[in-house]
């Protein structure tokens, strides 16, 4: 309460939200009850006697005495003894000193003991297993009759099963336990912690494909990936932002190559590099743009052509993703219907009075 563990007497607040977002306040008063005091037992005409008047609940080694609640009890025969008193509180004292009883002459051994243990393992006590954490009480019958009591603080240390899944990339290896792995497999091995148990650790290692080298190829004004998705374009200068398609229209003649990336993040060999050199037939030396235009682009299906007055269309020819022609059309239209045809990016090849254009259409 109050944000912590609380040992001593008093008020103590602690504010909590509600499902409704509203503060509630819970004022927690705090009783300290006093434990009884440790109570004395001794021995008397094979009685054993409590200081304590009442509360008295009796123990041996085996646990808990039956009925014996009474600040005397009789023992049966050899025995080691104490008492722990309640109060009306219900709090307990602390543990009794310990009277080994015998109706021999002999005082009982007393022998402790700290084994530790790891997990799924035993500790021989005597003539029986344990393997909890915790105080076990034992007790042996020497030969001349004597109870040596065993006294059993048994430690059970921890062990550990660690799993790591883990994937790499065609080619690439991982080292596990001094080896490098390269290929599906599933590894354990089995190493000694600090406390002497056995742990064990499994590798589980998935090795994913490459994507197959990738092939270019220029048609007309545009380079083309022989791979569909995945391409990262680059140049002499490194890779070209946001030039992430199957095919690329260059604004300058130079070598270009392309790496493909599939989804488990696993990169291509580079492609050879081609050296893009236009093709196209119109004079740009002004280095001004075509009079053309389509919109809207993207498009759901229909694409519109603008030209201003010196152009008049010759041919418009439309290509997939693959250079397979698609349409081929030498009438005067301004439009272009791929409603046929799937989503994806086509190329427009428009030829004009002023030459030949290669245009990239993407439809939604």
């Amino acid at each position: 309460t109050g944000g912590a563990y609380q040992y001593n007497e008093g008020v103590y607040y602690d504010t909590l939200q509600s499902v409704n977002s509203c503060d509630s306040i819970i004022e927690t008063h705090l009783t300290v009850n006093a434990l009884p005091p440790t109570p004395t037992i001794e021995i008397a005409d094979k009685i054993i006697y409590s200081d304590a008047t009442s509360g008295n609940q009796w123990y041996n080694i085996k646990g808990t005495i039956k009925d014996a609640v009474h600040q005397v009890y009789t023992p049966t025969g050899n025995d080691t003894l104490f008492t722990i008193v309640s109060n009306a509180k219900g709090c307990k004292s602390d543990t009794s000193n310990i009277i080994y009883f015998n109706t021999n002459t002999c005082e009982p051994a007393v022998n402790y003991i700290y084994p530790n243990i790891c997990k799924g393992e035993s500790y021989k006590l005597t003539d029986k297993n344990v393997n909890e954490i915790g105080l076990h009480i034992d007790s042996l019958i020497s030969g001349g009759g004597c109870d040596s009591v065993i006294f059993c603080y048994l430690n059970v240390f921890p062990v550990q099963n660690i799993i790591t899944d883990t994937a790499i990339c065609e080619g690439d290896s991982i080292l596990f336990n001094e080896l490098y792995y390269s290929s599906d497999i599933t590894v354990t091995d089995t190493l000694t912690n600090i406390n002497g148990c056995d742990s064990t650790v499994t590798l589980n290692l998935k090795v994913y494909d490459k994507p197959q080298k990738p092939v270019l190829s220029q048609c007309e004004d545009m380079l083309y990936s022989s791979i569909s998705i995945g391409n990262q374009w680059y140049n002499t200068n490194g890779p070209l932002i946001g030039e992430d398609e199957q095919i690329f229209f260059p604004d300058t003649q130079g070598f270009y190559y392309v790496i493909v990336t599939n989804h488990f993040g696993c990169y291509s060999q580079n492609s050879d590099t081609l050296y893009y050199l236009t093709t196209s037939k119109i004079d740009n030396s002004s280095n001004k743009p075509l009079p053309v235009t389509i919109y809207p682009n993207p498009s759901n299906n229909l694409f519109y052509l603008k030209l201003d007055q010196t152009e008049k269309i010759i041919e418009i020819s439309v290509l997939n993703n693959q250079g397979q022609l698609l349409l081929n059309n030498k009438e005067q239209k301004n439009i272009i219907d791929l409603s046929m045809y799937p989503s994806g990016i086509y190329i427009c090849k428009l030829l004009t009075n002023n030459g030949l254009k290669v245009l990239k259409l993407v439809k939604d």
